[in-house]
C-alpha cells in the first residue's frame, strides 16, 4: 500500500444512502445495536425488523410469509402490508431478512431503525468541544463564543460518517489503545489475520514488514504508537477527526466511523 497515496487531504464525510423510516415504537425499545447496509453503521432496534408487502399480498400470504422466516408478528404497522416483527432470541436478523426477501409477496426488509430529529452524540465531552459546537458554554472557566465553530451538528443530521473513508494522520502517532478510537482504528488487509501481523514477513509486498495498523517511520518500525508522551498531539489530531461518535465515552470526531490510519513521521518521510 502506497501510504502517500492514502492521505486524506480533507475530513470526507460519505452520503448516507436514504432508508425507510421506519415508525416509532409505542413502548421503550430494546437495547440498540449497530446494523451495517452496505458500508453504513446504522442505530436499529435489536432483533426487530420491518416488512412491506405488495398491494396484491392477501392476509394468508403474509402471514405464511413470516411463519417461513421464524419471526414473530410484534404489530402491524400505520402503513399499510407493512409489519413489524421480531425474530426469535439468538437467531441472526441478517438471516431472517435474507429468508423474508425470498418469501413471495415481500417487497421490502429493513431494520427497524432509530431515527432522531437531530444527531447529538451522548459523549460526555462533547460538550467542551468549541470547534465542534460553541453555545458560547464556559470550557476550563472561559466562556465561550457563540456560533464560531464548524457547526458540526448540523453536519451530523445529514450524515456521521463511513467506514470507507479512511484519514492516514501523519503526525507523532497514535495512542491505539485509547478507548475512542475503538472500531475506528484501519487495519491493513494484507497484513492481518492468520499470524500475519507478527510473521516477519512483507505479506502484501509493499516494502514494510507487518505494517498491519501502520507505520513508525521515525524508528522504521510498525508501531505508530503516539511517541508525545507529553501532549499526545497525534492522538489529540485523530480523536478531532475521528473519536469513535456516540458511545459514551470521552469525546466525539467530526467523522464518527471514519477509520483512522497511524503513521508516525513526516509526510515527506517513506514510499
Amino acid at each position: 500500500m502506497n501510504y502517500l497515496k492514502s492521505l486524506v487531504a480533507a475530513l470526507a464525510i460519505a452520503t448516507v444512502t436514504s432508508v425507510a423510516v421506519a415508525p416509532a415504537m409505542a413502548q421503550a425499545p430494546p437495547p440498540t445495536a449497530l446494523a451495517t447496509i452496505g458500508n453504513l453503521a446504522l442505530d436499529h432496534v435489536a432483533g426487530e425488523l420491518v416488512v412491506g408487502f405488495a398491494p396484491s399480498s392477501s392476509p394468508a400470504q403474509m402471514r405464511t410469509a413470516l411463519d417461513h422466516s421464524d419471526v414473530t408478528l410484534a404489530q402491524d404497522l400505520a402503513v399499510p402490508r407493512t409489519k413489524l416483527v421480531r425474530t426469535a432470541p439468538g437467531d441472526s436478523a441478517e438471516e431472517a431478512m435474507d429468508t423474508l426477501r425470498r418469501q413471495p409477496g415481500v417487497q421490502f426488509v429493513e431494520p427497524n431503525y432509530i431515527y432522531r430529529t437531530d444527531a447529538t452524540p451522548d459523549d460526555p465531552l462533547y460538550a467542551n468541544l468549541w470547534g465542534l459546537h460553541n453555545e458560547g458554554q464556559m470550557v476550563n472557566g472561559v466562556n465561550g463564543t457563540p456560533d464560531a465553530d464548524i457547526d458540526a451538528p448540523e453536519a451530523w443530521d445529514l450524515t456521521t460518517g463511513s467506514t470507507d473513508v479512511v484519514v492516514a494522520i501523519v503526525d507523532t502517532g497514535i495512542d491505539y489503545n485509547h478507548p475512542d478510537f475503538a472500531g475506528n482504528l484501519w487495519s491493513n488487509p494484507g497484513e492481518t489475520g492468520g499470524g500475519k501481523q507478527t510473521n516477519g514477513i512483507d505479506d502484501d509486498g509493499n516494502g514494510f514488514v507487518d505494517d498491519w495498523r501502520g507505520w513508525d517511520f521515525v524508528s522504521n518500525d510498525n508501531d505508530p504508537r503516539d511517541q508525545d508522551m507529553v501532549v499526545g498531539h497525534g492522538t489529540h489530531v485523530a480523536g478531532t477527526i475521528g473519536a469513535r461518535g456516540n458511545n459514551g465515552k470521552g469525546v466525539v470526531g467530526v467523522a464518527w466511523t471514519a477509520k483512522i490510519l497511524a503513521r508516525s513521521g513526516s509526510a515527506s518521510s517513506g514510499p
